[in-house]
């Protein structure tokens, strides 16, 4: 039987022997770390050295925010140390747990699987890889978010980006004055009241000066802007 398939998690061993999965994570480094330390006499297992990994193996997993966390796949001997470890009904239970699902792991291998049993496993495989895709693009998108963070900081708006705000402001302003805009007057009013909320929000002397950071909010910004009392005062009593 593979290594692998005649194990259990240590995160389902956690929840069966009442421990939070730390705290086991704690124990199995330290046993891991004895097992280390462990020779045998000669002729004794023809004097080998006792090898952590027959017992536990480490691996990991994805936590519910879908985050890696380390964990070891307990064989059965690491199941065995662990129960030795404990005594009353729970030593009892956790016993009788893992002896049932390693028998139950071991009749599985050795019953042929029918077609319909085989597909079934494998769909169950390709859901599990799902899971494990989705995690890893999450943690990538993460990661890109935090790399482009710091990435432009520092960095002015690019050409592009400075033409998009422009327009984006010019859109605001027109919505606006409607028919006021023949007046150069309150045009200037208008575009001068939407830089300096801009240049006031990012504390720059010019809009060009702005971080390339918070370009996105910037845009928001200038998009939200509405005149001010006075100036909707004007616009709104505007006679062409």
């Amino acid at each position: 039987m593979d290594q692998l398939e005649r194990t259990i998690s240590s995160v389902e061993v956690a929840k069966q022997v009442g421990k939070r999965h730390a705290d086991l994570m704690r124990d199995i480094r330290k046993y891991c770390e004895y097992l280390g330390e462990l020779n045998f006499e000669p002729g004794d297992l023809a004097g080998s050295k006792v090898a952590p990994g027959d017992f536990f193996i480490e691996a990991t997993y994805l936590d519910l925010n879908n985050q890696e966390r380390p964990s070891f796949n307990c064989t059965k001997q690491g199941c065995e140390m662990i129960a030795n470890k404990m005594i009353g009904k729970k030593g009892v239970q956790f016993t009788a747990f893992y002896v049932q699902r390693f028998n139950h792991l071991e009749q599985q291998l050795k019953t042929p699987m029918t077609n319909e049993a085989l597909i079934i496993l494998q769909a169950q495989s390709v859901q599990e890889l799902k899971k494990e895709v989705s995690g890893y693009a999450k943690r990538i998108e993460m990661l890109e978010k935090e790399v482009s963070k710091f990435s432009t900081k520092d960095e002015p708006l690019t050409t592009a980006q400075k033409i998009q705000l422009h327009n984006q402001v010019k859109a605001n302003v027109t919505k606006f004055l409607g028919k006021a805009s023949k007046d150069r007057s309150i045009v200037f009013k208008a575009y001068h009241e939407i830089w300096e909320a801009l240049r006031t929000r990012y504390e720059v002397s010019t809009y060009a000066a702005i971080q390339s950071i918070n370009f996105e909010e910037a845009m928001e910004y200038a998009d939200l802007w509405s005149p001010s009392t006075p100036l909707a005062y004007e616009i709104k009593n505007f006679r062409s």
